[in-house]
């Protein structure tokens, strides 16, 4: 973890953000305000989500309804 001020980040963005490995935390008056994050290892490929909770996840009941009774002739 790499921190540093918020002037500095502004200044250098560039070359922070290009070499950024596991994080940059940005501080102001020595308080954290800001955290950059390198992308997840599978960012940009939409198809690796297709199905990564199948055998995971039990539907139970009806998951069209709200689970109440109504007239809607009222």
């Amino acid at each position: 973890m790499k921190t540093v001020s918020v002037a500095e980040f502004g200044r250098d963005w560039e070359s922070l953000v290009a070499e950024i490995e596991d994080e940059i935390v940005i501080v102001r008056d020595g308080k954290p305000i800001a955290r950059v994050l390198p992308p997840p290892p599978e960012s940009g490929n939409l198809s690796d989500l297709y199905g990564k909770y199948r055998d995971k996840i039990k539907v139970r009941g009806d998951i069209m309804s709200t689970g109440l009774e109504w007239d809607a002739q009222r």
